[in-house]
């Protein structure tokens, strides 16, 4: 599978990260905020907050591709409020459940623990796809209130040395 980091998006990625995350079934499906589809902001403006974030050290994402090299979905590490959050969306209905989303959430979680030494990631499941929770739980994440976490200790035991 193949992902490409936010800092090596071409226009066109941009393009594609763009209508991923702004898609309202994608969003409603995966869990997203719904503010974001209510008033999509313009698309520079998307890549200027975006870029700046990371920038910033806050932001961290991926576009990954299907077996057809189109660009399916995006897997992302936000650190806005202070502590790593796991987002995941695949916008292609016919591309989900098939492994993508899961693959692509470790080779974050690694970028994660093993480059940014985290001390957790936290994930959320309030989308209308009961299959992610599910994802999340088989990674090794634990749920605590209305959120999963996984700690360093998690991911050295059962993931460490695994994900290329």
């Amino acid at each position: 599978m193949k992902m490409v980091p936010v800092s090596d998006f071409t226009d066109v990625e941009w393009y594609h990260a763009y209508h991923i995350v702004y898609d309202r079934e994608t969003n409603e499906v995966m869990g997203t905020n719904p503010s974001l589809y209510v008033s999509p902001p313009p698309i520079v403006t998307f890549y200027e907050t975006a870029t700046q974030r990371v920038a910033q050290g806050v932001l961290q994402a991926w576009l990954f591709y299907s077996v057809k090299d189109i660009p399916i979905g995006y897997v992302l590490l936000d650190k806005t409020k202070g502590e790593w959050e796991l987002g995941i969306a695949i916008k292609d209905t016919d591309e989900r459940s098939k492994g993508y989303g899961a693959r692509a959430a470790l080779r974050a979680l690694k970028w994660a623990f093993e480059e940014e030494h985290a001390r957790w990631v936290v994930a959320f499941t309030q989308g209308k796809d009961l299959k992610v929770p599910q994802m999340v739980k088989r990674m090794g994440f634990e749920k605590l209130y209305h959120f999963w976490v996984m700690t360093p200790e998690v991911w050295d035991a059962t993931w460490a040395g695994r994900i290329k």
